[in-house]
């Protein structure tokens, strides 16, 4: 090759950038806290609304975001426990300037939760077999050992239902599969 291509080509790449019009491209950076807590946020959304990119913060609440153009931008923070936050900014070429910001908690009230307990009459009725429900007294008085003497001669299952002692009478089903 002769020397004056040589020449002309290492004029060519260091000048390229001008001829071409490209731009220094700089960075977005920083951190994202718990406004109560004061500790870093994983996992928070941050998008550079403009231009449509963004990163995640990482387990320490830091995010990077990169090939960004100097120039004014909005910057939204979100995350789904916590109130959105957009925060505008300048980008300046050259400039390295974290950019820190606190999220508050996103608080929602529920209002009266009722919890119903239905859960006796589904599991009896949809047993495959005959269910007998009695109770203690019931035991005592079909029985002249008393309630000892009736569970030690009868295969059932005891069982407490609204803090009272009920049971079952399986002995259909035992007696069949034995």
């Amino acid at each position: 090759m002769s020397l004056r291509f040589i020449a002309f080509a290492g004029v060519f790449i260091f000048l390229w950038p001008a001829i071409s019009g490209a731009q220094e491209t700089e960075e977005i950076s920083g951190i994202v806290l718990n406004d109560s807590t004061k500790f870093p946020l994983e996992n928070v959304d941050v998008l550079v609304k403009e231009l449509g990119i963004g990163s995640k913060t990482d387990a320490n609440g830091f995010y990077k975001i990169t090939k960004i153009i100097p120039g004014e931008y909005t910057l939204r923070f979100s995350h789904i426990s916590f109130l959105p936050l957009e925060k505008k900014i300048r980008i300046k070429p050259g400039e390295i300037r974290p950019i820190q910001v606190t999220l508050k908690k996103d608080i929602k009230e529920l209002g009266e939760v009722v919890v119903e307990d239905f859960s006796t009459q589904k599991i009896i009725s949809k047993m495959p077999y005959v269910v007998t429900p009695f109770s203690a007294s019931q035991i005592q008085e079909s029985v002249s050992g008393g309630v000892a003497e009736f569970l030690r001669s009868s295969k059932i299952l005891m069982a407490f239902v609204k803090g009272e002692l009920n049971s079952i009478l399986l002995s259909e089903v035992l007696s069949s599969a034995s």
